[in-house]
């Protein structure tokens, strides 16, 4: 995928997840390895080794990105979204409980050749977006 192709590599940096504060994320260390068309990120969760996969495929004028992680997403999660020049955004939604669905947004920031930037959002039924994950890996 070319939009990874000047990012491919290992980055290593750290994690923060936004679990139960929404005002304090949790830290640990975290690693990006990117290839070609998948992003493998390692993190930890109260000490607990963590690891997901980001696999995107190019679909005409739009990119789709497979999700699947071993922390909550085990049976993976499908996003469909865009990729520029300096950034990927895909959008996927999920059930949550008894309500309305709510949904996920994956962001890989790379604007810069230097910095791999991976966010992950969490957005109520109602459309409020707040930040679940950020990585920032340096190599």
């Amino acid at each position: 995928m070319s939009v990874l192709a000047d990012h491919q590599g290992a980055w290593s940096g750290t994690n923060q997840l936004w679990f139960e504060d929404p005002d304090q994320a949790e830290e640990s260390p975290g690693t990006l390895t990117v290839s070609e068309n998948q992003v493998h990120i390692t993190w930890s969760f109260r000490g607990k080794p963590q690891q997901g996969t980001c696999t995107l495929e190019e679909i005409e004028d739009s990119v789709s990105l497979h999700w699947q992680d071993s922390w909550h997403a085990a049976d993976g999660l499908d996003f469909l979204g865009e990729a520029f020049a300096d950034a990927v955004d895909v959008f996927a939604s999920y059930p949550a409980g008894d309500g309305p669905d709510w949904g996920w947004r994956i962001v890989f920031d790379l604007e810069s050749p230097d910095r791999f930037l991976l966010r992950m959002y969490n957005i109520t039924p109602d459309g409020d977006e707040s930040i679940a994950v950020a990585l920032e890996g340096s190599r």
